[in-house]
């Protein structure tokens, strides 16, 4: 295995920093859907609007 000595092991990294994107493209797209955050995000990518 690769040193962790004094570092953060990267499946930790990646686990932490990936529920949260995974979460915030649940929040897209459930609010894209539901109309909630078409004027929240539909401006900012286009996708909210298309959808």
């Amino acid at each position: 295995m690769a040193d962790t000595t004094g570092r953060i092991p990267l499946w930790i990294i990646g686990t932490v920093t990936g529920i949260p994107v995974i979460g915030l493209i649940g929040i897209f797209f459930y609010g894209s859907y539901s109309g909630l955050g078409s004027s929240f995000y539909g401006s900012y990518s286009g996708l909210g609007s298309s959808l």
